[in-house]
């Protein structure tokens, strides 16, 4: 019984992770607010980006 719980959790963890949907491996640049503000319209299923993020002003 003592056991369950950890395995919860740990079942909780890898589903949360299954569930990501990686993008953009060769990463993206923002270089200016809008540009960020429109990430979630241009890349609407992108949950996790697997490259690099560079913010430049």
């Amino acid at each position: 019984m003592r056991y369950s719980i950890p395995l919860i959790f740990l079942n909780l963890i890898l589903s949360i992770q299954i569930r990501g949907q990686t993008c953009l491996s060769e990463g993206i640049n923002f270089n200016s607010q809008r540009s960020i503000d429109n990430f979630s319209v241009n890349y609407p299923n992108c949950t996790i980006i697997d490259g690099d993020v560079d913010i430049y002003q």
